[in-house]
């Protein structure tokens, strides 16, 4: 039919001139249908109006005539005759219009599809350039990118060299101060060799000696047999009874104590008491801290006083034990003597324990507060036995709970332990 002998024409001439068959159908079709569209309505009007004027044109008696001309033989064969021929000299004509119309059609299609194709490649082009820009500045965001890292790993390198730099330098000091310290290691060592030597000689020369010091020796094996006796000055030592004395830092502090041994090495009583004289350093006491340590190694001798031990074995723990007590006694005390040159020491003797009163005054706050150390056991479980710390105001006014968490937190127990917590007072108080 006309239809698609307009579209096979349009898509061998849209094949001719590189044009997407797809694209050029679509306008062949939009045109053909605005175009059938137009001419029908043309033709119907005027074959509408060409027979109505026929129709009144024409007589009556050309009309007979006509008819007549029907019915006479032949006239129906020629008449049809005559249609076929003006059929046909109508196709032709038809033929002819069909061919410039198709050619006219396929031009206009072709025109319009050449204009669409220009602008869509023209917009491709563009799209194509706009393509090209975002590459290009893709990769100037990844050429800076790449550079920023290459700075940050160059940075992160120089910072490694830097660190590995100091730990060279820190391994450098170490080496030589290893080697000093190899030196001299290796300098005593070699003076611990001489000394050594020396030490032989000396042996070797007192070897000589050995025969004028055989008895001598003898007897201080015999003495020192009994562990524990080194503070103690013996006084008799017979197979029955061993006396020794304890010689201690004042006059408070003598002992005296006799070890009387049983019948075929039974149990071994004890005596123990204070003894006024004899040798010592004789430290001076103040009246009252003199009268309190004599109270406390009065009541330590009678602990020991009347006791008995299993076998003679045991007087060397025995004495060891009661030195440990004294000389703690003795320490507590040196202590409490050393606070009283200055401080102001007051002793409160209790029933179970005793407690010393400090006072302490501030130059600088014109105030002044009291320390309260409550000591148990009779003093010679000092520093090892709780100590209650007990800290008030005298005169003026004291951020006692500061001052007592400085003391909790500065000071721990152990020896000298009152020294330390005046000290501190007394640091807090400035």
């Amino acid at each position: 039919d006309t239809e698609s002998l307009l579209l096979s024409a349009l898509e061998q001439a849209a094949g001719a001139n590189s044009i997407p068959a797809d694209v050029a159908a679509a306008e062949g079709r939009l045109y053909l249908d605005h175009a059938c569209e137009a001419v029908g309505g043309q033709a119907t009007g005027a074959k509408r109006d060409h027979a109505m004027e026929m129709y009144r044109s024409t007589s009556p008696t050309r009309m007979q005539a006509f008819r007549s001309f029907l019915e006479k033989p032949g006239g129906q064969e020629k008449f049809e005759m005559l249609c076929q021929s003006i059929q046909m000299q109508v196709l032709a004509e038809f033929n002819e219009w069909e061919s410039e119309v198709v050619s006219s059609f396929a031009d206009k299609v072709l025109e319009t599809c050449t204009e669409n194709a220009e602008e869509q490649l023209k917009s491709i082009e563009e799209k194509h350039r706009e393509v090209d820009e975002a590459n290009e500045s893709i990769a100037i965001l990844q050429t800076r990118r790449a550079q920023k890292a290459r700075r940050r790993s160059l940075n992160r390198r120089k910072n490694n060299v830097t660190a590995l730099s100091k730990e060279i330098s820190a391994l450098e000091k170490l080496s030589l101060t290893t080697t000093t310290y190899l030196n001299s290691q290796r300098e005593e060592n070699d003076r611990l060799t001489r000394t050594a030597e020396c030490i032989r000689s000396a042996l070797d020369a007192s070897a000589s000696l050995a025969a004028s010091t055989k008895t001598a020796e003898e007897v201080e094996k015999a003495f020192s047999s009994q562990e524990g006796i080194v503070p103690w000055t013996p006084t008799v030592l017979t197979a029955r009874t061993v006396a020794v004395t304890y010689d201690g830092t004042s006059v408070h502090t003598r002992v005296a104590v006799t070890y009387s041994l049983g019948e075929g090495g039974g149990p071994v009583s004890c005596a123990v008491a204070s003894k006024r004289g004899g040798k010592g350093t004789d430290v001076p006491f103040r009246e009252d801290l003199g009268q309190a340590l004599q109270a406390r190694v009065d009541s330590l001798c009678g602990s020991f006083n009347g006791g008995t031990l299993p076998h003679a074995s045991d007087i060397g723990e025995s004495l060891q034990d009661f030195t440990w007590k004294m000389g703690r006694l003795e320490n507590l005390f040196g202590e409490i003597r050393l606070l009283s040159t200055f401080y102001e020491v007051d002793l409160e003797d209790r029933s179970e324990y005793f407690t010393i009163h400090i006072d302490l005054i501030s130059e600088t706050e014109s105030c002044k507060i009291r320390a309260s150390f409550d000591i148990h056991g009779e003093g010679f479980r000092y520093p090892f036995a709780p100590i209650n710390l007990d800290v008030e105001p005298v005169v003026g006014s004291v951020d006692i709970s500061g001052l007592c968490r400085q003391i909790t937190r500065t000071v721990k127990p152990g020896f000298g332990y009152l020294t330390r917590a005046c000290d501190v007072i007394s640091a807090f108080l400035r």
